[in-house]
Parts: C-alpha cells; structure tokens; sequence
C-alpha cells in the first residue's frame, strides 16, 4: 500500500499496487477517540454544534447522530488523590432548577471530587466529607448546612468563612447607603476587611467592632409594636435589617480571620466561584434543554478536566 493522495474531506487515501485498489483505511479506536474529543470540546468549548459540523464539512445532523452515543458512556474515574495537606475550598451549584445539585471539593491545585445531590444540605455534605481524608482548613460561604456538617464530620478541621459572601451580605442587609449613622460607620468598617492581613490589624478591627457594638446596643434593641389588633405579631425589633448586619459580624467573627497567619489559606472561596461555578451555569445555559441525565454528563466533562493530574511515577 502506498500513499494515493487525499480526499475532498482531508482523508489519506491509500493505493494498492497488486490489485490497483484505492481505498481509505479506518481505525475504530481512532475514530471512537476522535469523536470523544470532539464531544467534550463541544460540551466544555465555546463552538456551537454548527460551528463544528461546518468545519468538519459535515451536516449537524451527522454529528448530532455520532454523539448519540457516547451520553451514555461513562467518563474518567476520579482520581484517588492524598489531600491531608491541601486546603478544602467546597461549595454547591444548582444545575437542573431546584431538583439537582452538584457539591463540588476543590483545593488551590484543582478539584478534589464532587457529587451529584437532590438539595443542598447536612444529609449531603456529610455523605460527601466520608469519602475524603481531613484537611488542612476548609473555606466555605457559610451555608448553614454546610457549616453544620463541617463542625460533624471534622470537629478539629479550621474552618475560612468566605470574606466576599460576608460583605455580600452586609451590603445587602445595610444597602450602599445606609440611613443611620451606626449603619454608615459598620458599612465604613467593613469596608476594610480586605486590607486586613496581619494578627495587628485584626485585633484592631476587631476592637472597632466590639467598641460599635457597645455604643448602639441600645439601638439595636428598640423594639416596635402593632397598633391594630389584627396583627400577627405583638412585637419586633425596629431596626430588623441593621441589627442582623452586627450580629451576622458577632456570628462569624471566630471564623472570619482563620487566613491570619496561615498564608496558604484563601479568604475567599473565588476557586470555586469564579473559576468553576460561573462556568458551569455558562455551560448549562450555553446548552439549556439538555435533561437532567445530559446535564450530568456535562459537569462530568467539565470537571474532569480541572482535576489534580496524577503525580508522574518517576519523580519523588
């Protein structure tokens, strides 16, 4: 057999001297790998299915068809990685409206493992945290779930509240432009978090804190009461919104400085968010209509390929 040239499509055709036969050799395990790569570079790319059959010089239909099968093969195992020394940064993202849920470990080197879930709860992270050694420290955004089976499964594990979900929600309990002066001066204080780095500057934002706190305790212990009978409640605290942005402060305080002093732990959970959450609901949205079982497939995909690589055997 010789080399005869191409075909219109690019393909090697080869020539037959004996018998003046021309024919095209096909290997299966090429093309089955072939069509996989084309299959995740479609699934985690930014080409639509259009794009690819009009560079392939096939029709959509043809590619649509030799996808067909490879939904239901399944994809690369997850790695059996040693991580007692990594940083867990853990998080969860709805994909499928509120009926499926996929609870992602990441360390600063990659993702760790994930699991497919109905809802985000106790129940879920704790089966999930069984299947991983104790870490370092975790970094979390404070879900009260997650907290919970965080303290569970590993009692003495350092726990990072995320610094940028805390100021999320301060500025959403004190607006940008709070009414009252103790609103202004917390939203001002907590504005600085993210220049504190040093044991210093903690214990003097800290004092701050605890010195607002002192000064508007009264204020924030005013209560208002109904005048009609009808009302469903004989009381409440007036300043609803301002009181729970201190005592939302008060409740994280043993956790929000956990980076302190320990500088391979991030105050931020971003790995998980920036680099892998808002993808994935790029993603989705980039392929909505896909059933829940597709969509699996599609996070499959996706964070198989932000896994830890394997450590290559020849090196210590």
């Amino acid at each position: 057999m010789q080399k005869w040239g191409k075909t219109s499509l690019g393909k090697q055709r080869w020539h037959c001297a004996v018998c003046g036969l021309n024919q095209i050799i096909k290997r299966e395990d090429l093309t089955t790998l072939h069509r996989k790569v084309l299959f995740n570079s479609w699934l985690t790319g930014n080409q639509t299915l259009s794009e690819i059959s009009s560079r392939k010089k096939v029709v959509r239909k043809t590619l649509t068809r030799r996808f067909s099968t490879l939904w239901h093969k399944p994809f690369q195992a997850k790695l059996e990685v040693p991580c007692e020394q990594y940083v867990y940064i853990v998080d969860g993202v709805y994909i499928h409206k509120r009926t499926c849920c996929v609870l992602i470990v990441m360390s600063p080197k990659g993702i760790v493992d994930w699991v497919f879930v109905e809802q985000e709860n106790v129940r879920a992270w704790v089966s999930l945290f069984k299947l991983l050694k104790p870490p370092l420290s975790v970094v979390c955004d404070g879900q009260k779930g997650l907290s919970k089976a965080t303290k569970l499964e590993w009692p003495n594990v350092r726990v990072q509240r995320c610094l940028a979900h805390l100021l999320r929600s301060l500025r959403r309990y004190l607006t940008q432009t709070p009414k009252t002066k103790a609103g202004l001066s917390l939203l001002k204080l907590a504005k600085l978090l993210p220049t504190i780095w040093t044991r210093r500057q903690k214990r003097r934002w800290v004092r701050a804190y605890f010195k607002l706190f002192r000064r508007y305790n009264s204020l924030l212990k005013e209560k208002s009461y109904p005048t009609h009978l009808n009302s469903t409640k004989s009381w409440w605290y007036t300043h609803r919104n301002l009181r729970s942005a201190y005592f939302t402060i008060k409740h994280c305080l043993p956790e929000m400085f956990t980076y302190v002093g320990h500088y391979e732990i991030p105050r931020t959970s971003n790995y998980v968010e920036g680099g892998i959450n808002s993808r994935l609901k790029e993603l989705v949205h980039r392929h909505r209509g896909l059933s829940v079982e597709k969509k699996k497939v599609l996070v499959n995909c996706f964070l198989t390929t932000k896994m830890i690589k394997k450590p290559t055997q020849n090196v210590p």
